[in-house]
């Protein structure tokens, strides 16, 4: 078995970049052939891009790079994560003008939102317009401050559904059932949609020592990542609890100025961190809080937490609910306003203490190991009919 992975990394490292990695070693180390074909979006080169369109969404360099590598490898099936903006429609007509399986991996919305997050930027608020008119309403909706992207992002969409693209893909994953529905609702054939949820290897977990004595956000510093309602609530906690913010992003400024006006010395911004020194902060943790707005995919950051043996306190949104069981490995928020979210924080520190990381752990192994996802998930992507 041969298995051409391709990928287009994001400017900013995120999720998506780092399941890509997982299967591709999670594959390998199966004794699966891996060849991987990768672009990186951080230069957005408009003139290939309105080529690209005029073409129906497919660049000659990349379906003829594509075609040579499959068959020079005798590559057996093709597995993409995110192919935006460049590469969608010339690695589905690669694919399957070399009779290659086709399997797509959807981590976020893109093929229904110009967002690709179902958030609206200017309102601050979760938006589904074009789930419920079309995705072209998108394009007449205040929902982002960047028209560029939002064109960019129309062409990638227009092109999906304007040449019937799904009929090429033998399989799209999807992480949740949520998902699920969302685009069995839009149009793909229920028959395509195939649930596999991320997972982590088994030596990434490591039992902790003791409880941990702050409560840990880790994300991009961005609106829908909720980042402001946390610290909006911080300011009504009552307990002495210390938060640590990990990550970076457009809203490090105004993120200070807010600390600053709330004279919130227990709040501590301490930027990006590499995989190894945030493995190292989430075993000294108490608790993960994802406060998340959007309809998140499925964040590894959760499953990252579970491996150190650490509860979540997430905002019950989107498909948060099919991996965050109140009272088992963590608690659900259905209220970010500030004092009730605050309350929120308040409970979880103080309960977490009586729970128990083995019993966390042994969730993460039977659902979301590495093991677990290849039997149960991956062989039958990829050997079945």
């Amino acid at each position: 078995m041969k298995v051409l992975m391709v990928h287009e990394y994001y400017r900013q490292a995120g999720g998506e970049d780092k399941v890509f990695e997982k299967e591709k070693q999670l594959l390998k180390k199966e004794g699966i052939d891996v060849i991987e074909y990768t672009w990186h979006n951080s230069k957005i080169n408009m003139g290939e891009l309105k080529n690209i369109f005029l073409n129906k969404g497919i660049s000659a360099q990349v379906y003829n790079e594509l075609k040579k590598i499959i068959k020079s490898e005798r590559v057996d099936v093709v597995w993409c994560h995110n192919l935006y903006p460049y590469l969608l429609m010339s690695v589905y007509q690669a694919a399957k003008d070399s009779n290659c399986k086709l399997i797509h991996t959807l981590h976020n919305y893109r093929l229904i939102c110009l967002n690709a997050t179902f958030y609206n930027y200017q309102k601050q608020k979760i938006c589904t317009l074009c789930l419920e008119k079309s995705f072209r309403r998108g394009l007449f909706v205040n929902c982002s401050a960047n028209i560029l992207k939002k064109i960019i992002a129309y062409n990638f969409v227009y092109n999906f559904w304007a040449n019937e693209a799904y009929e090429k893909v033998d399989k799209f994953v999807v992480l949740t059932k949520f998902a699920y529905d969302i685009f069995k609702k839009i149009g793909i054939p229920e028959h395509k949609l195939f649930i596999k949820p991320n997972f982590i290897f088994e030596d990434e977990v490591d039992m902790p020592r003791g409880v941990g004595d702050y409560a840990l956000f880790i994300g991009r510093l961005t609106y829908e990542k909720g980042i402001l309602d946390l610290i909006n609530a911080m300011n009504y906690v009552k307990r002495d609890i210390k938060l640590l913010i990990v990550g970076n992003g457009y809203l490090e400024a105004l993120i200070r100025k807010v600390l600053d006006k709330y004279k919130l010395t227990n709040v501590h911004l301490i930027g990006w961190k590499s995989p190894d020194e945030v493995a190292k902060i989430i075993s000294n943790a108490r608790l993960l809080i994802l406060p998340s707005k959007w309809y998140e995919g499925f964040p590894m950051v959760i499953l990252e937490a579970y491996s150190k043996g650490r509860p979540v306190l997430a905002h019950n949104v989107g498909g948060i609910k099919e991996i965050v069981f109140p009272d088992v490995n963590g608690w659900l928020v259905n209220n970010l306003s500030a004092k009730e979210f605050a309350k929120n924080i308040e409970h979880a520190y103080e309960v977490s203490e009586s729970f128990k990381s083995e019993y966390i752990v042994e969730v993460l192994l039977n659902k979301w190991s590495a093991t677990t996802n290849y039997n149960k998930y991956i062989k039958s992507l990829l050997y079945s009919n």
